[in-house]
């Protein structure tokens, strides 16, 4: 493959593709693409790594790809922090921003490999957007890999990449500078993207096309899976429901709700960039990624933001070859936005700086790799060298032999004190084994300071989410801890809670919508505690959990629910 051929591979939360660029002539061209959609037990936390890595080797062989490759990672897989530090000489901004991450990372930067950027710049301060990754996804990523002839050199994050593709397309001479916006819907999150002439700024809100399937998935008590064939199925128009179908009903009304609480996080984005910008108001909406195609979404946020919105289209910025299949021609828009800008800051290395994840000693083996060929060559001219080199060995391979035969000679004379040293071995071989002994007293003892810790973090978290202004009128009635039930095994595995919660009604809500405005804020609420447990980074998953508005809870007369968890602790 030509070296102005970039291969990309692009590892989404719900697909991945495999695309390659032809950079050669001062254009950028795209040659091939494929995707394939990713199916694997999502209960499963290393499920996706395995996915999408066969799915990656997969698509390569298809279209029989080898050689160096890029490779794009959702921001889901990463630890994302953006902080402003003065404007200052480049030699000492990486000195500020180590001191400024270890403070406010959860993890120790020893323990992560990480990168950075500059996002925006007034001549005062710096806004950094960094990024950090737990370094065995990147190598578990970049073995298998190696192991079907595919050589990562870069490893970077997809949610700055689209501004790279904006910039391209509307940051052209003559064209006026524009305040863009641009909304990046995945399976499990959205980045907000906003573009001005200083730089840009991300925002990522939790919600996804992944949302509105688990709805689908609980109220028709089908597999996750199911549903999300249904939801697309039903979108793209390969199936069509009767009116009457009450799987319609279901579908309408959480894509609404869906629609509802997007649009309402858009708009505290918006409001929360015209603040910090000074009245800066973004006049140009650009959508793009799967989950922004669901329903009439494009309509519905344009009237709730009271902006035009318009689908982001990498074609104006990168060429599609004819040799690119039709089908994922018309996926572009919404699956091949990240690869594109990423081939354009490839384009433009030299002078754009890039985020790269790959560990420092995977770039160096890849080096020494490119230098075998030369190696190789000296290698030769080496063994063709005349004797007086050959000469000097064999004199020193002597001088080696005395040198030796001396030492054994000192080793012998010198018995009574090997003796001694065997002694004194033996007691420290008593030492060691008392120490041990203490250490597995000590070990105990840290099982339980562990345990303690365990359960004070959950009820810091719990408390966090009893303060939630989104959630409030929470209360607790009834949480303990239990292990995982194995004899003689007394780790915290188990955290039982139930609860309940009040439902507010606006006092102009009328009589008749009364009992719908109720169903539609518990169901608000209900989804809002749900997500609160599901990020929460202690917790595995939830195992069982119960709603309840009438018996233990009086949603319609007194306006509060009971709740019921039994979830799964790390």
């Amino acid at each position: 493959m030509s070296s102005k051929a970039k291969i990309i591979l692009n590892f989404g939360n719900s697909h991945v593709s495999a695309s390659v660029f032809n950079l050669a002539g001062g254009k950028i061209e795209m040659v091939s693409a494929e995707m394939e959609t990713l199916k694997h037990d999502l209960s499963q936390e290393g499920a996706w790594l395995e996915s999408s890595t066969e799915v990656a080797i997969n698509l390569t062989k298809r279209l029989n790809l080898k050689g160096e490759v890029h490779c794009i990672l959702p921001g889901s897989t990463l630890l994302t922090k953006t902080i402003r530090i003065p404007h200052v000489e480049e030699s000492k901004q990486k000195k500020i921003i180590t001191f400024e991450l270890s403070q406010k990372l959860p993890v120790p930067l020893s323990e992560l490999i990480w990168d950075y950027v500059v996002i925006d710049d007034d001549g005062v301060e710096d806004e950094i957007l960094a990024y950090a990754v737990k370094p065995r996804l990147v190598e578990e990523i970049c073995e298998k890999l190696i192991e079907h002839n595919l050589n990562p050199v870069l490893i970077t994050p997809a949610p700055v990449l689209d501004s790279d593709l904006i910039r391209a397309i509307h940051n052209r001479p003559n064209e006026e500078e524009q305040n863009i916006l641009a909304i990046n819907i995945g399976a499990k999150s959205t980045n907000l993207l906003f573009i001005d002439e200083n730089g840009f700024l991300i925002r990522t809100i939790s919600i996804g096309g992944n949302m509105l399937t688990q709805n689908i998935s609980d109220q028709l008590a089908i597999p996750f899976e199911k549903a999300e064939s249904l939801k697309k199925n039903y979108y793209s128009g390969q199936i069509t429901l009767n009116q009457d179908d009450p799987n319609l009903e279901i579908i309408q009304k959480y894509t609404q709700l869906y629609f509802t609480r997007t649009c309402q996080e858009i708009s505290r984005a918006l409001l929360h960039y015209k603040r910090i910008k000074k009245g800066k108001y973004p006049n140009l909406i650009l959508l793009t990624g799967r989950g922004s195609i669901i329903g009439s979404f494009q309509e519905v946020l344009s009237q709730s933001i009271s902006l035009p919105a318009s689908y982001l289209n990498p074609a104006e910025a990168v060429q599609v070859a004819p040799t690119v299949n039709p089908e994922m021609q018309q996926l572009i828009p919404f699956t091949l936005s990240e690869p594109c800008g990423l081939a354009i800051k490839l384009s433009n290395i030299e002078n754009d700086r890039v985020i790269n994840l790959l560990p420092k000693e995977k770039l160096s083996s890849l080096g020494f790799k490119k230098k075998l060929p030369w190696i190789a060559c000296s290698m030769v001219i080496l063994s063709l060298l005349p004797g007086p080199f050959l000469y000097q060995s064999i004199k020193l391979n002597d001088y080696l032999f005395n040198k030796s035969n001396d030492e054994k000679n000192y080793l012998k004379n010198n018995t009574t004190e090997l003796e001694e040293l065997s002694d004194q071995y033996k007691n420290l071989k008593l030492l060691e084994q008392f120490n041990f002994k203490v250490s597995e007293n000590q070990i105990n003892l840290l099982k339980i300071t562990d345990q303690n810790q365990l359960m004070m973090e959950v009820l810091n978290f719990l408390q966090n989410v009893i303060e939630d202004p989104e959630i409030g009128d929470l209360w607790f009635d009834q949480l303990y801890f239990s292990s995982g039930g194995k004899s003689g095994n007394n780790k915290i595995k188990k955290l039982t809670l139930s609860g309940r919660y009040l439902v507010r009604l606006e006092d102009a809500t009328p009589p008749e919508k009364r009992t719908d405005s109720l169903i539609e804020l518990n169901t608000i609420k209900q989804n809002l505690l749900n997500d609160k447990f599901k990020d929460s980074k202690r917790f595995n998953k939830i195992i069982n959990k119960t709603f309840s508005t009438e018996g233990k809870g009086d949603l319609f007369n007194r306006h509060f629910s009971h709740f019921e968890y039994l979830i799964s602790i790390k």
